[in-house]
């Protein structure tokens, strides 16, 4: 019969470490299993010390971009314009604050930046109705006519995201950031139709970097769903007086009630790899929102 001994085992003195298991195989006909609790601090270059915390303005960036843009200009009572933007922006410090993974090496972090987005398209146009637009049409033109109808609608592709956790892998202590997931696979998939959720990634494509070691993923690698949103609205302009004028408006924002996946913009697919979810999209926004208003111009 053999009898189980546990032992617990502090370094450097302290008592709020992570625990590392390993055995020690048997002596005496007795299998002994020891904790051993590390002090991430143990670990750190200069011992003794806590975070050492530098700040600098040593981040760079670099965008690409080629703008177009085509406008036509009143006529026949038609306005209208599309702007369309393909660009590429890098860096290495998207916020006020980044915080690096290994401040040991930081050329891994130059990659593509939080912001950007790769496809821009706005389309807006103005068409005034042409029926009963002269001034002289008199009350006939008052009631039924000065009739518009406008519309918005943009395009941009989706926010770039990595896989990270805030665990510290590579043991240098408290405050090194959201460390990155090791890439061992293709994180490409086909998406397929939404319903509670839809798998945007290939979860399988991340591992959990071995201990000791900092994970190698290139960062935002992937991409949240792309977005897009139609607004329209119809005018009617009441002519009073040559200086007066009355305007009631109905607006339908996102008219065609279209969701787009995510939480928000910014928001998207499920890139914490110790969630249920993770690589899943399990929510939607965008629902219809109609505005009524009225201006009376002097």
């Amino acid at each position: 019969m053999k009898d189980w001994r546990l032992m617990d085992v502090t370094i450097d003195g302290s008592t709020n470490a992570a625990p590392v298991m390993f055995g020690i195989g048997a002596e005496g006909g007795i299998d002994q299993l020891t904790i051993l609790r590390v002090n991430p601090n143990a670990l750190r270059p200069y011992l003794g010390y806590g975070p050492i915390s530098i700040a600098e303005n040593s981040g760079r960036s670099e965008y690409h971009g080629l703008q177009i843009g085509v406008e036509r200009r009143v006529s026949n009572g038609l306005h209208a314009g599309v702007g369309y933007t393909l660009s590429r922006t890098k860096d290495n410090a998207s916020t006020l604050t980044d915080v690096l993974p290994n401040t040991y090496d930081d050329s891994a972090y130059w990659s593509i930046s939080d912001l950007d987005r790769t496809h821009v398209l706005i389309a807006n146009w103005i068409y005034e109705l042409p029926w009963f637009s002269d001034r002289r049409s008199g009350w006939a033109g008052r009631a039924l006519g000065h009739w518009e109808v406008t519309g918005v609608y943009q395009y941009q592709s989706g926010m770039p995201f990595s896989v990270r956790s805030n665990d510290d892998f590579a043991g240098v202590g408290p405050g090194s950031g959201n460390q990155f997931w090791n890439l061992v696979g293709d994180p490409n998939i086909d998406q397929g139709p939404f319903t509670v959720s839809a798998p945007w990634f290939n979860a399988a494509a991340f591992a959990r970097p071995a201990t000791g070691t900092f994970g190698v993923q290139p960062r935002n690698l992937l991409r949240n769903p792309a977005l897009w949103n139609f607004d329209l609205g119809i005018r009617k302009n009441v002519p009073l007086t040559r200086s007066q004028q009355l305007q009631v408006r109905v607006e339908a924002f996102n008219a065609l009630n279209h969701p787009n996946w995510g939480a928000s913009p910014t928001v998207g697919a499920n890139n914490n790899p110790t969630s249920g979810s993770f690589g899943l999209v399990t929510s939607k926004f965008g629902e219809r929102v109609i505005q009524l208003s009225m201006k009376y111009s002097f």
